[in-house]
C-alpha cells in the first residue's frame, strides 16, 4: 500500500509560481521547436490593448470596411444623380439644338462659325457627325444657349463653298 501514495505524488503537477510560468512556457515551446520570441510577440499581439493589438486591428478593419461601403454608396448615388442630370440636360439641350445638313465635305468648324456669324455669341458647341452622305456632304449639330436663338438660327439660309446649307431645329 505504500507504493500507491508515492505514485499519486508523482502524478501531481508541480505547482508553479507566477514568476516561473513564463520560463516553463518558454521551455515547452523550446521542446516543440518554436521560437519563444515569436510566441511572445504573437501573444502580445493577441492580448494587447494597444494600437497594434488584435482587437485594435479588428476594429481598424471594421472601420475601413464601413468606410469602403459608404464610399461605394456615395459613388453610386453620385452616378445616379449625374445620370438624372444628363437626361434632364439632354432634354433641354435638344430644344436648343439646330441641325445643319448639306455642308460641303471640306468644311470645318470655322466655316460654320463664319456662316452663322450673327449667332456666334449664342453658339455653345458645334459637333460634326462622322457619316458622309452619298453626295459627300456632311451634317452638324449646333448647340445654342437659348431656345429663342435656336429658333432664329433655324430660319437662317446661307452657303458654304457654294452649297446651300439646310438649317432645321433638331427634334
Amino acid at each position: 500500500f505504500e507504493f500507491e501514495p508515492r505514485l499519486e505524488a508523482h502524478r501531481r503537477a508541480p505547482s508553479l509560481t507566477k514568476e516561473s510560468i513564463p520560463y516553463a512556457i518558454a521551455l515547452q515551446l523550446e521542446k516543440t521547436g518554436c521560437n519563444w520570441e515569436d510566441a511572445a510577440q504573437f501573444t502580445k499581439y493577441l492580448f494587447s490593448n494597444g494600437l497594434d493589438g488584435y482587437v485594435a486591428q479588428q476594429e481598424k478593419e471594421r472601420i475601413v470596411k464601413l468606410a469602403n461601403e459608404l464610399q461605394s454608396e456615395i459613388v453610386h448615388q453620385a452616378l445616379e444623380e449625374e445620370k438624372a442630370y444628363r437626361l434632364a440636360e439632354d432634354s433641354t439641350r435638344l430644344s436648343r439644338r439646330i441641325f445643319i445638313a448639306n455642308i460641303a465635305a471640306g468644311s470645318e468648324e470655322g466655316d460654320l462659325l463664319r456662316l452663322l456669324h450673327e449667332f456666334k455669341w449664342y453658339i455653345t458647341e458645334i459637333r460634326f457627325t462622322d457619316e458622309r452622305h452619298i453626295n459627300r456632304t456632311r451634317t452638324a449639330y449646333v448647340e445654342m444657349n437659348t431656345r429663342d436663338a435656336a429658333k432664329r438660327a433655324s430660319r437662317f439660309q446661307g452657303h458654304i463653298f457654294g452649297l446651300q446649307v439646310v438649317v432645321n431645329l433638331a427634334v
